[in-house]
């Protein structure tokens, strides 16, 4: 392509359209006269058209003017600059690569360095066809309309730009040298390794390529120059380190301890050497550093503390197991002997430990092992008023235990578990066991009295006596005083201000007055000494220690009773006879109250006049007698104290329970008989010493026997609180006379 300068009379280009253009058209316009004098009309017609082509384009490129591929004909200056401009834009824009081998880097012209004067390169077209005479010129007009007519752009490369960006962006394309150097080989010798070439770009050259294809536009792929970078030549010197770091690296060495093996290999060894070179010597040795931090590394694993003494109490003995010492690595001698073999050429070394102490030794075991010894062998009496006995070292043996703790003075301590220990205590404490006895509180013509005083029992302390055996235990003490504490009754004089009996809950009556003198007392008797009886909520009436004891001494006589002797029921004379009458009116009372029945036996005939109404029902009955232990008991289940109340009217005997009402609806169904055996209506006549000689007393009259089921339920609000079914079994009542045979 050619390149086209004409760098004289540069102006610009408007100063040419003003002032050059109608100079030259006044020389085209004398030549053409001269031509017509000379040439003719042909020459005249042709000169007249190249001034009118010229006149045409005074202001805009002339027809074929081309410059980076633009097409400039008939454009203005400000219309060529702006299509040249796009036009460089393109090429500037348009990454092109640069590569070696197989590597590329992609970058525009523009990141590269390249730039355009765009005014200049048009003023260059525009000047062309308006710079030399008519005659050369309208030639020029000619070329360009026939084959157009290329200007080069004037175009620079900035190789500051260009190096800055091979700099950054090419340095992964260089490969430096590797020098000589000491190395280790496959089977682990040290070696000198003479080192390989390298690569390095070389800029400027690849500069040259670049800017030689950038003048021509061109975006085709540019070569990135390199050349081979030679390491430096082999010292000498390496090779007798090479010698010197043989003798000390050239073989492993191996550390030993108790079985166990440890290998520094040679390449490893080899890491751990320090060379010193001064004044052309090489002072090759082992950095100590290096190798002793191999060695402490090793401390774990030689480590083994030492094994504490110990104690424990197996319940049936004392188990001791005696201490032992461990040991750990001695970093500074296994170093030491580490060198010394490597100097030497040794290549073994076994290293050096030091004992390590247990924290706990086998004499603090003695002294605590002595004195649980002491303690268990030691007699140990507990003492009270009247009597002492012997702790059962078994108790002593199994409550002891051992707590270890090296930084305390003692470092073993004898805990004493008192809850164990405490376990010998329930076999005296019966012995100084003494009841409470609750106040006697009576309910008497509408206010509560005090009968009899409360009393406070006595009971062992557990707590505090254990307490004391410790401490004898620890001090060597061979007797300990049993501690005791106040029993308290559930029932005192002070409540008797409290407490009230608004109403009547329920009652019981039935007939005595039919009943033979001595019988009609008992029942009077019994049923005075229960009148007034209270019962704290939940608390249980007991009929046999409400009434007292049934003696002649306590004011009772001789009446009848029922009884079973080898299988024979027979009625006989009895102290007291009569006072089941009394049992079974309160057990109708309580019943209908809906009190929950604790104990209740049946009497083993069935007496009729029991169950007449209005509280009786054949097989409601109840049967006393402490000298048997029958009693009648029932638990008072409401939220407030209950109180019986006898009324007596010689035929008639009536217990109300009073208390406060707690809303429970009673209900009762009749009884359910079954299994109905008949009666046998012969008169029986039986002796009995008891009676005076002559004298005869019917006591018995036939009844059949039967078996009998009561089903009560007691609900509040609705809701099902007791549930009970009675059931009780008669045997047949025979006809029986008592005949006396006594004085």
């Amino acid at each position: 392509m050619a390149v086209i300068s004409r760098p004289s009379n540069r102006i610009s280009p408007h100063a040419r359209a003003s002032s050059t253009y109608p100079e030259a058209l006044r020389r085209v316009a004398s030549g053409a006269l001269l031509s017509a004098a000379v040439a003719g009309g042909v020459i005249l017609l042709i000169s007249a058209g190249l001034l009118a082509y010229g006149l045409n384009h005074r202001d805009t490129m002339f027809s074929g003017t081309r410059s980076a591929g633009a097409d400039l004909s008939g454009m203005t200056i400000e219309e060529a600059r702006t299509a040249m401009q796009a036009r460089l834009d393109v090429f500037l824009l348009e990454p092109i690569e640069l590569t070696s081998g197989d590597s590329a880097l992609s970058a525009t012209p523009a990141e590269l360095g390249v730039s355009f004067d765009v005014d200049a390169t048009i003023l260059r077209a525009y000047a062309f066809g308006r710079t030399s005479s008519l005659w050369q010129e309208s030639r020029n007009w000619l070329d360009g309309l026939a084959g157009g007519y290329d200007v080069t752009p004037i175009l620079m490369v900035d190789a500051g730009t260009f190096a800055r960006y091979m700099n950054e962006h090419a340095a992964s394309l260089a490969v430096a040298p590797r020098e000589p150097a000491i190395v280790s080989d496959e089977q682990g010798r040290l070696v000198v390794d003479p080192g390989e070439p390298g690569i390095a770009v070389d800029v400027a050259a690849t500069f040259a390529t670049f800017r030689q294809q950038a003048m021509v536009m061109s975006s085709e792929p540019v070569e990135i120059v390199t050349v081979v970078v030679e390491p430096a030549p082999v010292d000498p010197q390496l090779t007798s380190i090479v010698e010197a770091a043989r003798i000390i690296a050239g073989e492993p060495l191996h550390l030993s301890h108790d079985g166990t093996m440890w290998e520094i290999t040679s390449p490893e060894l080899f890491a751990m050497l320090r060379i010193d070179v001064a004044a052309g010597e090489a002072d090759v040795r082992v950095d100590r550093a290096a190798l002793r931090s191999y060695i402490v590394a090793l401390k774990p694993a030689v480590f083994a503390p030492g094994r504490d003494a110990s104690i424990e109490n197996r319940g049936d003995q004392i188990v001791v197991t005696p201490a032992a010492y461990g040991q750990q690595l001695d970093v500074d001698a296994s170093l030491a002997a580490a060198i010394d073999a490597l100097e030497s050429g040794e290549r073994t070394i076994e290293l050096v430990t030091l004992p390590v102490s247990p924290n706990i030794t086998d004499a603090d075991i003695a002294t605590a092992s002595d004195l649980a010894a002491r303690m268990i062998d030691t007699p140990l009496t507990i003492a009270w008023e009247n009597g002492s006995a012997l702790v059962d070292p078994h108790y002593i043996a199994t409550a002891l235990s051992f707590e270890i703790n090296p930084a305390r003075n003692p470092k073993i301590v004898i805990r004493i578990d008192e809850s164990i220990l405490s376990g010998a205590l329930p076999n005296i404490a019966p012995s100084l066991w003494v009841a409470p006895r609750n106040a006697e509180l009576r309910w008497i013509n509408g206010q509560v009295t005090m009968r009899r005083a409360e009393d406070f029992g006595k009971e062992l302390d557990v707590a505090v006596t254990t307490r004391s055996l410790v401490i004898a235990l620890r001090n060597g003490e061979t007797t300990v005083a049993a501690a005791t504490r106040d029993v308290l009754p559930e029932v005192n004089g002070q409540m008797a201000s409290t407490i009230q009996f608004p109403d009547v809950l329920s009652f019981g009556r039935t007939e005595y007055g039919s009943s033979s003198a001595d019988r009609f007392h008992n029942v009077e008797l019994a049923a005075n000494r229960l009148n007034g009886a209270m019962v704290p909520p939940g608390g249980i009436f007991s009929f046999n220690e409400a009434v007292g004891e049934v003696t002649f001494g306590s004011g009772y006589r001789t009446g009848y009773g029922i009884i079973a002797t080898n299988g024979i029921i027979s009625t006989i004379p009895s102290v007291g006879g009569g006072i089941c009458q009394v049992a079974t009116t309160v057990f109708h009372a309580a019943f209908r109250a809906g009190m929950p029945i604790e104990r209740r036996s049946w009497h083993l005939y069935w007496i009729p006049r029991y169950g007449q109404p209005p509280s009786g029902m054949k097989g409601l009955d109840a049967t006393v007698d402490a000298d048997y232990n029958l009693d009648f008991k029932f638990r008072n289940a409401t939220d407030n104290w209950i109180a019986i109340v006898t009324k007596l009217d010689g035929s008639q005997l009536t217990f109300e329970i009073v208390g406060t009402n707690p809303g429970w609806d009673v209900q009762i169904d009749a009884p359910v008989i079954t299994n109905v055996r008949p009666a046998n209506q012969q008169m029986v006549y039986e002796e009995n010493s008891s009676l005076p000689a002559g004298t005869t007393v019917f006591v018995e009259t036939a009844h059949e026997g039967f078996d009998a089921r009561i089903r009560r339920v007691v609900r509040r609000n609705g809701e099902v609180i007791d549930e009970v079914s009675l059931f009780s079994t008669y045997a047949p009542a025979r006809n029986v006379t008592l005949v006396g045979t006594g004085r």
